[in-house]
Parts: structure tokens; sequence; C-alpha cells
């Protein structure tokens, strides 16, 4: 299989295309043959040995084109002008058939060789095939984890910014209305300083009202008592001409009927409970008596004083 030019003649290299061969397939195919038939062997002693090789190369001329002949008419050529005993005698017949059939024997181990030298590249071809498919799966598969991945951290990224984004806002707006309500407990906080401020200011001068009005109802009660010791002597002195003069007084007016009579008398109680009116003012006043009181005798003198008065008219319209 190697010609004097040395290059190698076998099948595969003739059929050899970019997309279906190897050199890896090449390897095993030259190791193959190779192992079986050595291109370099020791010649017969005495006998000038011919190869096939050398054969086929000069069948193809010097100069043997660059893609190596068809492996058929290389087989062809080998099975008409191979002959290792081609120096001896034709007279041992049995000889040279005994050469051919060791050369047919041979050629069919070259054959078998190849057949499983083919079967095995097929095999290789096969197993690269199925390699390269796994490869391309795995690829694709990879490509397809790769982009579910990035899938998912794009809404993961997506989803956390939006969670972010809604738990800024919460702490915007509850910073804002931290603020606000700070700024209104610091007004607030001003405004009591300065009530406070105010009610202490207010809470001194009304004491010292209040130490004012003390002593002005201290100087008041002496001047009554003074009043009082005054009048009960003045009181004294003219209590026999009291009741001559209140004798007196009863006699200035006298009523010449019963009309005049009764309109006396409502006179003179409405008179009265107009004083009446007058001293209860100035007890509540002076805090004597209480309010619930002053009320209570206020709304009956008030009923009385409406009877009197409206009596009062009916006499005078009867006249």
């Amino acid at each position: 299989h190697v010609g004097r030019d040395g290059r190698v003649y076998m099948p595969y290299l003739h059929e050899w295309g970019a997309q279906t061969h190897e050199l890896r397939e090449l390897a095993i195919w030259m190791s193959s043959l190779f192992g079986s038939e050595p291109p370099c062997y020791a010649k017969p002693a005495g006998a000038s040995r011919v190869t096939a090789t050398s054969n086929v190369a000069s069948s193809y001329g010097s100069s043997i084109s660059q893609r190596p002949p068809a492996y058929a008419q290389v087989t062809q050529s080998i099975a008409s002008s191979y002959n290792p005993y081609n120096a001896v005698s034709n007279s041992n017949n049995n000889g040279s058939r005994e050469a051919e059939e060791q050369e047919r024997r041979k050629q069919q181990q070259i054959e078998k060789e190849i057949a499983e030298a083919n079967l095995a590249a097929q095999v290789a071809r096969e197993e690269s095939l199925r390699e390269a498919k796994l490869k391309a799966e795995h690829s694709r598969l990879q490509k397809d984890h790769e982009e579910k991945l990035s899938s998912m951290r794009v809404m993961a990224t997506s989803k956390v910014q939006y969670e972010l984004q809604v738990v800024f806002r919460d702490a915007k707006d509850d910073l804002r209305v931290t603020l606000k309500n700070q700024k209104l407990l610091d007004y607030g906080k001003e405004e009591i300083q300065q009530l406070l401020k105010e009610g202490e200011d207010r809470k001194k001068e009304l004491m010292t009202l209040n130490d004012e009005m003390d002593g002005a109802v201290k100087n008041l009660e002496g001047w009554l008592e003074a009043a009082e010791t005054q009048q009960q002597q003045e009181g004294e002195n003219d209590d026999s001409n009291l009741s001559s003069q209140s004798s007196k007084v009863d006699q200035m007016a006298l009523p010449v009927d019963t009309h005049s009579s009764q309109m006396l008398q409502l006179a003179a109680e409405n008179a009265a409970i107009d004083d009446c009116f007058y001293f209860l003012d100035q007890s509540l006043t002076q805090k004597n008596i209480p309010l619930k009181v002053f009320l209570e005798e206020v709304r009956k003198l008030s009923k009385r004083q409406f009877t009197v008065k409206a009596h009062l008219i009916k006499i005078s319209q009867a006249k």
C-alpha cells in the first residue's frame, strides 16, 4: 500500500470526504493495514523481488496525481502483477501454486482486515457523531438553563426592586408624617410653654390682687364694725323718738275704699320684693348664700311679684 514515491494507497484515502472522514479514522486504517502487511520487508536470497506497489506505481506512471487511484484498479493491478517469486524457474509449478494460494489467503486476510477497519471506522464515526449530538444537546440544554436562569434572575431582580420601591415609599410617607407630627409637637410645646408662662404671670397678678383684696376686706370689716358701733350708740338715743315717728308714718297714707287699700298693700309688697332682690344679690356677691339657694328664692319672688303686678293692673283697670 506504499508506492516508491512514499505515498499510501488505500480505499479510505480514495473515498476521502471532508464531511465524512477524519484523520483519526485514517490512523486506525493505516495501523490495521501496516500491522498485517508491513510496508518494508527483506528480499529472499538470490531473487529479485518486485513489489506490487512498484508495479502499481509504474502502471500509473512516474508522476502520480494528487488523488489516489480507485481501489478496484489497485487491487486488480496487484492481482495481475504481484508475484513474489518471479525470478524462480517456471518448472516449479507446485511452488508457484502454493505462492498464489498464499497470496490469495493473504489478500483475503487483507480484505478481512480492511472490512474490520471499515467497521471500526464506521463505529468510530458513529461514536463521534453521537458525541457531537450529545455535545450539541448538552450545549442546547445549558443554553436553555442559562436563559431560564437569566429570566428568573431578571424576574427576581424586578420583584426585589418593586418591593424595595414599596418599602422606600412607605418609609418616606412614614418619615413625612413623623416630621409633620414632630413639627406640630414642637409648635404645641412652644404654645404650652407660652401658656404656662402667661399662667404663671397671671397667677402672680391674681395673688397680688388677692392680697390687695384681703387688705381691702379687712379695712371694710373694720369700717363696718366702727359703723355698727356708732349706729348702736345712735340707736339707743333715738329709740324713744322712733316709736312716735312710726305711728305718724303709718297715718300718712290712709285708703278711703277697698281698691285703694288693696293697691296700697300690693304696692308695698312689690317694693318689699324689690328690696329682697337687692339683698339677695348682695348676699350672693359676698358669698353668704350659694347660687342654688339664690336661684330658688329669686324664682319664688319673681312669681310672686308677677302676680302682684298683674293684680295691680287689674285693680287699676277696674277703677
